[in-house]
């Protein structure tokens, strides 16, 4: 056990985040050079059934989607993904990813997040690509460099081994932590069920930590907001309305 990792131990998770972006923060930083950079408007995809097109979108916005919400960005007119984020999970064998992997056949993102459960957890590009996915860049974060961003940019830690935020909140984070101004989240739900395999036993389990999370941005006036009424009502986020003029400074 390293002396870092002898220290980090006794104190509560948001202060061993804290630690990490100060002890490790050229390893945070250099995680995160690797990611594309967005300037103005971005669009981030969640596979929430019938998803409000945000007012205004165009061409011009970034694209952010999470595991096969491109189809949904694909119906919105939109091109190629600046960003995927997809969790390790999806290399299993049963049939939830095997679903997502056959909608995301013969298509491409520009730059894939893996989410990883620990550094054990490698080989999605490689797993992709047999697939027919084929990304053009991969990076892998994981759960030490994703609890980072959530604390960075919510002032939450909600990332732990067995659980933490959706893959879709970590985006939403990314996209902001990357420059994006506003984020609008379009096709995102904090309903319990599995909308993408709704024949899947048990609740998602990230629910509440999502709730954490959107709360807190919303609370710090981060330019987040939410393209369909309901989820701005559950989540806290203001809806949006296309006037770029109210976000926050």
């Amino acid at each position: 056990m390293t002396s870092f990792t002898r220290m980090r131990a006794g104190f509560a998770p948001r202060t061993r985040a804290f630690l990490y972006l100060t002890i490790r923060r050229k390893r945070y930083d250099a995680a995160l050079a690797e990611l594309p950079r967005f300037t103005g408007p971005t669009i981030v995809v969640g596979s929430a059934p019938n998803p409000t097109r945000p007012t205004g979108l165009d061409q011009s916005w970034g694209v952010v989607t999470v595991n096969a919400s491109q189809i949904t960005a694909n119906d919105f007119g939109l091109g190629t993904p600046d960003l995927t984020v997809m969790r390790d999970a999806i290399m299993r064998e049963d049939e939830h990813p095997q679903v997502v992997w056959a909608a995301l056949a013969a298509k491409t993102t520009r730059h894939l997040v893996a989410t990883i459960a620990s550094p054990w957890d490698h080989g999605i590009e490689d797993y992709a690509k047999a697939r027919g996915y084929l990304p053009d860049t991969v990076t892998e974060l994981d759960r030490h460099i994703r609890g980072a961003v959530v604390v960075e940019m919510s002032g939450e830690y909600v990332v732990t081994v067995s659980s933490g935020i959706s893959n879709g909140i970590l985006a939403m984070l990314l996209a902001l932590k990357l420059g994006a101004k506003p984020v609008v989240m379009a096709g995102f739900s904090v309903t319990p069920g599995w909308y993408f395999a709704p024949d899947r036993k048990g609740p998602r389990s990230h629910v509440s930590a999502d709730l954490r999370v959107c709360r807190a941005v919303a609370r710090r006036g981060l330019p987040v907001f939410a393209s369909d009424a309901i989820f701005a009502e559950h989540s806290g986020l203001p809806l949006w309305t296309g006037r770029v003029a109210t976000v926050a400074s």
